[in-house]
């Protein structure tokens, strides 16, 4: 809209995607381009121009749970009535008031289908070809190839899970072309419905739901839930087959379901997720717009949200505020509330506000190495595997497999029964070892990664670790590391902390506070840069993730008042933090 409004301006916006809701977007621009501000009164109205490219090479068959029985016949050998009767659960439940209530997902849902599902993967198999088989999580994965591994007795079919908590190595086999004589059955979240193409797909099975975040404003709280997924998903998931022959998609749910009652779209996240960090980012850049455009940009924060095009509720925008108060991040829960330095340090880290709220307790407590690694750790997968027995079928492999992942986490938890200080003891160990072995010192940052991603694949297999994961935590502590450099005072201890983290990695900084090779053949001291008492690490996560351990004011907001035994309590607490000649500011308090 900024850019529309220049004179004369030249600039051509162009927005891509296989399920865009193109009326929306152009609606949307049209409004941009034909407001008053833009063009005169009488100038005639301006209208976006949409483009539709390509079409599928080969046609792909539409089958609906309700022409599964005609279209396969005799090919359904036991499920025949059952159809009949679940075609009964997609039909308007009596008392059904909304649609919220007509989209509600039975939890055994895909659990009824496990039948059904297997016969149609033996109607639609083809020698040579793929089937491609859509569930909502791991759970129903397993639940369905649990039902289905007999169909491997006769090496006629190879069923392949394709999840992100399978590994990596394990789920590269979905990309090997079938043999001429077998049929691959991937049995696959929505990642395989834009995120990859697999080989030779001749039909999709689409049990029609996925897995999404989903925020209650009034609990405050953000969970996955099963959904049922929009009709532009249901298109992009047929769309997998037909491109290099012929392809079938048999929807396990009926037309007038899908016509009816499944959204067009998926709503955007802006409506469905908690709005803390973007609306954090939104005040940073009304602020930003306000000193260099003045007037023309927007006010604040929550009009920056209105403008986008299907704005969060005011209510969502409320409860934003209210959280980032409470977390110290803006210094009260008004619109005209002032960022803090807490908010300040979120806006440059790539983590979640409490994650980087750790991160700038541990430069007050003197122990920002370990809070840099403790928020990479929460902030990246785990890199500990487990074996799947998805893929290992003989129970003694598997059984030594296991053994061995678990010894694995036992010696890295060392009796600390703490998740979070269990993966900073494996980084450490890591570290160490990367820094004895002398791998870390080269002449070029392509050599350097090189060789740490080799030693990163030598440690993971001596420890049951997913190689990519331990490298994507190697990384994450880099680069979070370099963004908290950047915002500490310079020859602070909290500076020298972090540089001795990043010279381990085999880096320096340069001038411009930008990663550079690492001279000299500098030695590592683990005690220098990192904290020995646990228990100090143990605090350290408690007051990051307890809003209410903190006491204390953010900015020149007043503190609550407070009567009778309640502010004599509180009179006592600050007198004895004030006694101790620690800030108020700075000061943590701990129930015990």
């Amino acid at each position: 809209r900024l850019l529309a409004q220049k004179e004369e301006s030249q600039t051509r916006l162009v927005v891509m995607s296989a399920t865009l809701q193109a009326n929306l977007f152009a609606s949307y621009f049209a409004q941009i381009l034909n407001s008053s501000a833009l063009k005169g009164a009488d100038a005639s109205p301006m209208l976006p121009s949409t483009v539709f490219v390509g079409a599928r090479r080969f046609a792909v068959e539409e089958i609906f749970l309700d022409d599964v029985v005609q279209r396969f016949g005799g090919r359904l050998q036991r499920c025949a009535r059952d159809i009949a009767w679940l075609q009964h659960s997609f039909e308007p439940k009596p008392g059904a008031q909304n649609r919220g209530q007509l989209l509600r997902v039975d939890p055994r849902h895909c659990e009824k289908f496990h039948t059904i599902a297997i016969e149609l993967i033996q109607a639609m198999a083809r020698p040579g070809g793929t089937v491609l088989v859509f569930l909502p999580g791991i759970a129903e994965i397993s639940g369905l190839w649990e039902e289905a591994r007999w169909l491997e007795r006769d090496s006629r079919f190879r069923l392949l899970p394709l999840h992100s908590m399978i590994p990596r190595e394990e789920q590269e086999m979905v990309f090997q072309t079938p043999d001429h004589w077998q049929t691959h059955v991937v049995l696959a979240t929505d990642i395989a419905e834009s995120s990859l193409t697999l080989p030779h797909v001749a039909a999709v099975l689409d049990f029609g739901l996925h897995r999404r975040v989903d925020h209650a404003d009034k609990r405050g709280l953000s969970c996955l839930a099963t959904k049922w997924i929009s009709r532009a998903s249901a298109q992009q998931r047929s769309g997998r087959t037909g491109r290099t022959e012929e392809g079938m998609c048999v929807r396990l749910y009926t037309r007038q379901f899908h016509d009816s009652i499944m959204p067009s779209h998926d709503l955007p996240e802006s409506t469905t997720m908690a709005l803390d960090k973007l609306y954090l980012q939104s005040k940073n850049l009304a602020e930003n717009l306000q000193s260099s455009l003045g007037s023309r940009a927007p006010a604040d924060a929550q009009a920056v949200l209105m403008e986008l095009l299907q704005p969060p509720s005011l209510d969502s925008i409320v409860k934003a505020r209210e959280v980032l108060s409470s977390l110290g991040v803006i210094c009260s829960p008004s619109e005209s509330a002032s960022i803090t330095p807490l908010g300040r340090l979120c806006l440059q880290l790539p983590v979640d506000l409490r994650a980087a709220r750790m991160v700038w307790l541990g430069c007050h407590w003197g122990v920002a190495a370990d809070a840099v690694v403790l928020a990479s750790a929460l902030s990246t997968a785990e890199p500990f595997q487990s074996p799947s027995p998805l893929f290992i079928k003989e129970e003694p492999v598997f059984l030594d497999r296991l053994r061995l992942s678990t010894r694995s986490r036992q010696h890295f938890d060392a009796g600390q029964l703490s998740e979070p200080l269990m993966l900073r003891r494996l980084f450490l160990e890591w570290l160490q070892d990367f820094d004895r072995v002398d791998v870390g010192r080269s002449s070029s940052k392509e050599e350097l990664f090189r060789r740490r991603q080799a030693h990163v694949e030598g440690f993971a297999r001596d420890h049951a670790l997913a190689r990519g994961r331990m490298g994507h935590f190697v990384c994450q502590v880099l680069d979070l590391a370099l963004r908290a450099l950047r915002c500490t005072v310079a020859n602070s201890r909290i500076m020298k902390q972090l540089l001795s983290l990043i010279s381990a990695l085999g880096y320096s900084v340069d001038d411009r506070a930008d990663l550079s090779t690492l001279s000299g053949n500098p030695r590592f001291d683990v005690n220098s840069a990192f904290e020995r008492d646990d228990q100090y690490l143990r605090s350290l996560l408690a007051s990051a993730f307890c809003q209410h351990l903190l006491v204390g004011t953010c900015g020149s907001v007043a503190p609550k008042k407070s009567h009778g035994k309640a502010r004599e309590r509180r009179q006592r607490l600050l007198d004895a933090i004030r006694a101790s000649k620690i800030p108020v500011s700075h000061a943590a308090v701990f129930p015990v």
